[in-house]
């Protein structure tokens, strides 16, 4: 017994054989195995309005609410499969309501009235949460939350967007994502896409109401002389590329009332068409939508017409610092069969990129936002300041 137990001490003693480590652990195979990429930004923003013909306490206002940053988790776990999450954290706070509390003023035990608490939030968005299978190359099939590819501007990311906000008539005809399914047929590196999708209507491309049906999306684009990438500008200062596009909506619904019984039916259609071009640093992007929404009780179709174009033009990298003039100019008309409202939005501003070399890292945007109301004949002034850095 005593051999067995100086046995057993030596060999718990003698050093450990190193065993070949699994391919799994192997610095190479593990390269080959991450399934995942981490990228995020950081979006400071100030901003300033003047509306001379508001009210005292509308005239002039100063703040940082829209400031936001971003993070996106994009990987591919099982060949054919891949996700993509991009959340976003604003500045801008909404209130919630903590507590309610009913009030008897005069004590004769009846309530006269109910008082609330209430707090601010900071506000989480999920910008996307989708999951792609690709059964071929050409094919690939979306699930989860997005954005309805409606016009070339929804496609745009967030960072690659030419001003700090997408357009005045973008944001009248369509905003925010929503949740649905989305196949995307893509040519050659995109040089033909085209998707149909389904979406559930409930979200803030159609508007919160007692409406219930499915939004139908159908989207084309065609770039014939090679493949054009969504990005607000030519930062790459590369060849002449055009792009051309259309998008449709179909939104058939039924409107409940407030016992819960139908009320009436409606149709709602939208239309887009764009142009894009970039060329030697130079990019032009230009849209035109249109909506026409009836319903079964009014023969009165609701009609909406939008249009912008914004161009810009990368300065040729010279010195330590790039810059990138801009310019946009918009217009949105409001139901126009009955009630017209339209509105002139007219943009400017000056991009700079302390980093040329590496443009989409770091940028500086100083941007001057004139909103005009032809109808009412009210004008707004706005100035805007946003640090964007991404990594």
């Amino acid at each position: 017994m005593k051999a067995l137990a100086a046995i057993a001490l030596l060999l718990a003693a003698a050093p450990a054989r190193a065993e070949e480590p699994p391919d799994a652990a192997k610095p190479e195979a593990a390269a080959e195995k991450k399934s995942w990429n981490l990228s995020g930004y950081v979006q400071p923003q100030v901003g300033m309005t003047y509306r001379p013909d508001g009210l005292p306490r509308d005239r002039f206002d100063v703040g940082a609410s829209a400031t936001a940053a971003g993070i996106e988790i994009q990987g591919e776990p099982w060949e054919r499969w891949s996700y993509d999450v991009h959340l976003v954290v604003a500045g801008e706070s909404r209130e919630v309501v903590t507590g309610v509390e009913v009030v008897d003023s005069n004590g004769d035990g009846v309530a006269d009235d109910v008082s609330t608490d209430s707090e601010l939030d900071p506000t989480l968005l999920v910008e996307r949460a989708s999951i792609t299978y690709q059964p071929v190359e050409l094919l690939g099939l979306v699930v989860g939350q997005m954005r309805i590819p409606f016009t070339a501007q929804e496609q745009s990311p967030q960072t690659a967007l030419m001003f700090p906000q997408r357009s005045g008539p973008n944001e009248v005809f369509l905003k925010g994502p929503d949740l649905g399914a989305l196949a995307v047929l893509s040519v050659q590196g995109d040089l033909f896409r085209a998707s149909v999708g389904a979406f559930n209507g409930t979200g803030k491309p159609i508007g919160e109401s007692e409406e219930r049906g499915l939004v139908y999306s159908f989207r084309v684009d065609a770039n014939p002389l090679g493949p054009f990438p969504f990005g607000e500008g030519d930062l790459e200062r590369g060849r002449l590329r055009i792009g051309l596009g259309a998008g449709f909506l179909y939104y058939p619904a039924s409107v409940y009332d407030a016992s819960g019984y139908l009320g009436s039916r409606i149709r709602d259609l939208r239309a887009s068409a764009s142009f894009r071009l970039a060329a030697r640093g130079a990019y032009l992007q230009a849209e035109i939508l249109r909506r026409q929404r009836t319903d079964s009780l009014s023969s009165r179709p609701v009609i909406a017409t939008g249009a912008y174009a914004q161009g810009s033009y990368f300065l040729p990298v010279r010195s330590p610092v790039g810059w990138a003039p801009m310019a946009r100019v918009g217009y949105a008309a409001e139901d126009q069969g009955f009630a017209p409202r339209e509105t002139l939005f007219l943009e400017a501003g000056l991009t700079v990129y302390p980093r040329p070399d590496q443009p989409d890292a770091l940028k500086v945007v100083a941007q001057y936002l004139g909103e005009r109301r032809l109808t009412e004949g009210e004008d707004a002034h706005g100035g805007i300041l946003q640090l964007q850095l991404t990594w």
